[in-house]
């Protein structure tokens, strides 16, 4: 199974409702030629008149026959599964049947590719989710070639009520700074002043999805830029099976994505050859992993290697910070100091901003970091991103997963929600997406 991506553009589609497999334009519907006749002459006199109306529909009779080989052999795929307007909900079975010999077919869900089967029965298990909406389900079967051939589409339904209340399950990722163990009964959770009950509490190995964003802009040149690698490689190597990662690399653009993947071999390679060149647009290579990220559920985390000195971004670190807390991230921020720095030496001017302006863009930056329950650790040595990186990733497995069911109707009360720990202490909260409903 291949992760998510965008429906591919068949020219000419071929649809299910057609399902012919021959080339050229689309052709006519099957008709039947039974007991066709030519239609009778207009005249009989003349001589030429009866010749002239016969070889005409001579030719019209002979290109209907043309036509019943390939009709006798057009390719057919429908839906054996779902049903068509079946309310689906969680994981369902996608699965179709084909008339023709096909090399592979790839699913979509809501005009999004969810997979592919390459062998009877073509079927792929899929999670839809637990909402009560329709959806559209196409498949695609390919030829040996690896050329489109033959398309079918189904409408699911919905259940159809009279009242319907979205209470869905919200999580927590909550790290204490005193040290635990914690139990459950340790945490209180409260949203909007009214008490929540924490119905779901787990700790360990909760699996994540991660950007790791690395700034290669020039000032990471002279090594700087190989040693964050190498401690970035090194967190890759730690990953567990059921998490995932993206590594954008970014300068005054993007200069490298990988996709998300869970195989840290794939992501190190992309790393091979990285080099160090141009400006620095940080504010907008987040916004960019945002939007990537955005999509998944659980566990999101953002992880900047930076010295933050954002220049040529066209976005306002505001703006970023304003999107963030729509969609609850943890960003982390490995602030990479230059020698200029710690010397005080630093004071960013641009062409966009002053002094104050570039100021106002860090001061926002760390702001978004703290809001997130992220973290912000200050590197005075680049040799200090490995010991860096492994500390985060001790953090996120030590990290306590609180999760309760809103007891409010109004869908934006999960902003104002607080957790405090008995007996007192600092917490570091990440609002995580909302997940399935209560059973």
């Amino acid at each position: 199974m291949t992760r998510a991506g965008n429906t591919p553009h068949l020219n000419p589609p071929r649809s299910h409702e057609i399902g012919f497999a021959g080339g050229g334009g689309p052709p006519a519907r099957r008709t039947s030629t039974a007991g066709a006749v030519p239609p009778p002459p207009a005249q009989r006199g003349g001589g030429s008149g009866w010749g002239v109306q016969l070889t005409r529909g001579l030719l019209a009779a002979l290109a209907l026959l043309a036509l019943l080989p390939q009709a006798a052999h057009a390719a057919d795929l429908r839906f054996v599964r779902p049903a068509a307007g079946e309310a689906v909900f969680g994981q369902i079975e996608l699965q179709v049947e084909a008339s023709a010999e096909l090399s592979r077919v790839d699913f979509f869900v809501d005009g999004r590719r969810v997979g592919s089967a390459d062998r009877r029965p073509f079927r792929l298990v899929v999670d839809v989710g637990q909402r009560n909406v329709e959806h559209r389900v196409e498949s695609v079967g390919f030829d040996a070639a690896g050329a489109p051939l033959v398309s079918a589409l189904l409408r699911t339904g919905r259940i159809a009520t009279d009242y319907e209340l979205d209470v869905r399950l919200r999580q927590l990722y909550v790290t204490p700074s005193a040290a635990g163990p914690f139990a459950r009964e340790d945490f209180s959770i409260t949203e909007r002043g009214t008490k929540q009950n924490v119905v779901t509490f787990e700790r360990g190995e909760i699996p994540f999805s991660a950007v790791v964003l690395i700034d290669s802009s020039a000032s990471m040149h002279g090594g700087r830029l190989n040693a964050a690698l190498a401690g970035v490689r090194e967190f890759l190597s730690a990953m567990q099976p059921l998490d995932e990662a993206k590594l954008l690399l970014f300068s005054d653009r993007t200069l490298l994505e990988t996709p998300f993947t869970s195989v840290p071999a794939v992501l190190e390679l992309a790393l091979a050859g990285a080099r160090a060149t141009g400006g620095t647009a940080l504010n907008d290579a987040l916004y960019l992993a945002m939007k990537r990220l955005a999509p998944h559920g659980g566990r999101r985390v953002l992880i900047l290697l930076s010295d933050g000195g954002d220049i040529e971004s066209v976005l306002a670190m505001a703006q970023v910070r304003e999107i963030l807390e729509g969609d609850p991230m943890a960003l982390y921020w490995l602030r990479l100091r230059r020698d200029e720095e710690k010397r005080g030496l630093v004071e960013r001017i641009s062409i966009w901003r002053n002094a104050a302006g570039h100021q106002r863009e860090i001061d926002d930056l760390t702001a978004a970091v703290e809001s997130s329950g992220g973290k912000i650790e200050t590197i005075d040595a680049i040799e200090q991103v490995p010991q860096a990186l492994a500390r985060l990733l001790s953090e996120l497995r030590g990290q306590y997963v609180l999760g309760y069911y809103s007891t409010s109707e109004d869908p934006n009360a999960w902003r104002n929600v607080k957790v405090d720990l008995r007996g007192g202490g600092r917490l570091r909260v990440q609002k995580g997406t909302a997940g399935a409903p209560p059973p």
